[in-house]
């Protein structure tokens, strides 16, 4: 889902007019002023994406972090 913050947002509206005019009033229902997806657009999105996840037998959500030691030829590079 898309995050378009104030600069971003109408730049993206006005090349969505160009490029799909048709599309630009959705958007602009979808998104707020601060550029953020209404939470049923994202909810909806995010649930399309969790079941796509299952269906082939992915995992979903944040990935983890992985912290890894730095190797001994890296440490001689500092």
């Amino acid at each position: 889902v898309l995050r378009l913050p104030p600069g971003t947002r109408e730049w993206y509206l006005e090349w969505l007019g160009q490029a799909h005019p048709r599309l630009v009033e959705r958007y602009a229902e979808l998104y707020d002023g601060a550029g953020l997806p209404s939470p049923g657009y994202e909810g909806r999105i995010t649930g399309q994406i969790a079941q796509l996840c299952e269906m082939y037998g992915m995992r979903c959500g944040v990935p983890e972090v992985v912290r890894r030691e730095p190797r001994a030829e890296q440490l001689a590079l500092v």
